[in-house]
């Protein structure tokens, strides 16, 4: 709503598709006004007001604001609308704190929480000040909208009647001099690096938990308030994968693995995950790693065709451990077509014990066909301005590994890969990924590991240092 005023208060009026924009913004007036609520706010589902029952100011003040703004542009009858824009702008006012600030705000984030009373943020005090200058134009006339612009005079016309100013005196002198550097030492007083005034960080690092949950331990966690994240984590490394709610949410999800980055040995995700963004570092470690369409590091897929096909996200799941010196679990991916040739579907077991950076998978695919398939497990390609990162291709040994180019905010991610070498069928790419191809048939579980390391963590620093660690280790594929 707040969006289209904007647009519409700049839009030309020859524009051709104005009159459908204009309709757009009076039908979604009359529907936003039929859902304001008793105190005259909206609520941050407005379809299902109960389940976020609290004062939500952050959409609300954008509701006053539009409607405002249409009465006093003409695109809203007076009448109808004027009660639900003073209903709404008194409940704002009752939301201003002693600081001057808009409380009751929605924090930022992938997903609505609950408000409090002292939520502030500086996107809903600056819009209830757009909102004001609406209100206070609420017995004013009403305003046109723009107007299609007069025909340009040709450019004979312009020049004929535009002045010529004389060429600017340049000043010369000790005296122009003087001014000039006292002008600079003036700026330089001004100017200030927040480092050397030793002002807090922006982003306060979190407080250490209590010393008997700093114990390292390996644990497992189905998370319903991450939208059904399965998360894992040791003293090493941490993952996730998606779950159901995710998948009917945000339709381009699917069976790719996530990496956290970590630097502490205790588990660390469920306090970072109380963020409404915990993409931020505050000490302990933070996400951002980007699956995005591809495998993360680990996710398979059947190659078939030159043509990686995957499932979507896991569909059940069962912790067998947790808490201890194990995280032990297993999920299951419902059928997906591979071409029109077979379906294919998985159940997989995960293994993270404590100490290590690897996670065990041991995956039985079962399918309509009894051919044998060709599964390839993946890594999530990376570029950024520091490169598209370092790849190692080791099929005599069944590793595939991968060394993110710099992020220049957080580091680089390690990830590795370890398939038997008796599987491996050779290495191939999509647009997203690189992957490791090992031949399977169908019923028959087969196992491969999963790796990863940070270089701003507490065990690997660089990238050498990470490849000749998995070099040394021996990996159990029975």
């Amino acid at each position: 709503m707040g969006g289209l005023a904007r647009w519409l208060e700049s839009l030309p009026a020859d524009f051709v598709d104005r009159p459908f924009y204009v309709d757009l913004f009076q039908q979604m007036a009359g529907r936003v006004a039929e859902l304001q609520q008793g105190d005259g706010l909206w609520r941050a589902s407005l379809l299902d007001p109960e389940t976020y029952p609290e004062a939500e100011t952050s959409g609300s003040v954008f509701y006053v604001y539009a409607l405002a703004w249409g009465i006093n542009h003409g695109l809203l009858d007076r009448e109808t609308y004027l009660p639900h824009v003073l209903k709404g702008w008194a409940a704002l006012n009752r939301h201003v704190l002693p600081s001057g600030l808009v409380g009751a705000a929605q924090k930022t984030g992938d997903q609505p929480v609950a408000t409090a009373p002292e939520d502030v943020g500086l996107y809903v005090s600056g819009t209830y000040i757009l909102a004001g200058l609406e209100i206070a134009d609420l017995n004013g006339q009403v305003q046109s909208l723009p107007e299609p612009e007069p025909a340009r005079d040709r450019p004979e016309v312009v020049a004929a009647t535009t002045p010529v100013p004389p060429a600017p005196l340049t000043v010369v002198g000790p005296e122009e001099t003087r001014r000039r550097e006292a002008e600079m030492r003036a700026t330089a007083a001004l100017s200030y690096d927040p480092a050397d005034l030793g002002r807090p960080s922006t982003i306060e690092p979190l407080a250490p938990p209590p010393d008997d949950q700093q114990v390292p331990r390996a644990v497992a966690r189905f998370a319903p308030d991450r939208l059904d994240d399965l998360l894992w984590e040791n003293d090493r490394v941490a993952h996730r994968i998606y779950g159901p709610a995710l998948e009917a949410r945000e339709a381009p999800s699917g069976s790719g693995i996530d990496v956290w980055a970590k630097r502490v040995r205790y588990p660390f995700m469920d306090r970072q995950l109380k963020f409404p963004n915990y993409h931020t570092d505050r000490g302990e470690g933070l996400d951002y790693y980007d699956v995005g369409r591809g495998r993360g590091a680990g996710g398979l897929g059947i190659w078939y065709d030159n043509k990686l096909w995957t499932s979507r996200n896991f569909s059940t799941y069962d912790i067998e451990r947790s808490g201890g010196d194990e995280a032990r679990f297993s999920v299951t991916y419902r059928p997906w077509p591979v071409d029109v040739v077979r379906t294919v579907s998985e159940t997989r077991e995960f293994s993270l014990p404590i100490g290590s950076n690897f996670t065990r998978m041991t995956s039985t695919l079962s399918s309509n066909s009894d051919a044998p398939l060709i599964v390839g497990i993946g890594i999530s390609k990376r570029s950024n301005d520091n490169g598209r990162g370092f790849v190692t291709r080791d099929a005599e040994h069944g590793r595939l590994m991968f060394w993110e180019p710099e992020n220049p905010e957080h580091g680089s991610l390690g990830i590795a890969i370890a398939v038997d070498p008796a599987r491996v069928e050779g290495f191939a790419e999509d647009a997203d990924n690189y992957l490791i191809l090992v031949r399977v048939t169908p019923g028959q579980p087969f196992t491969y590991y999963m790796g990863s390391a940070w270089d701003r963590g507490l065990d690997f620093h660089d990238r050498p240092s990470w490849e000749e660690f998995v070099a040394r280790q021996s990996f159990d594929f029975r």
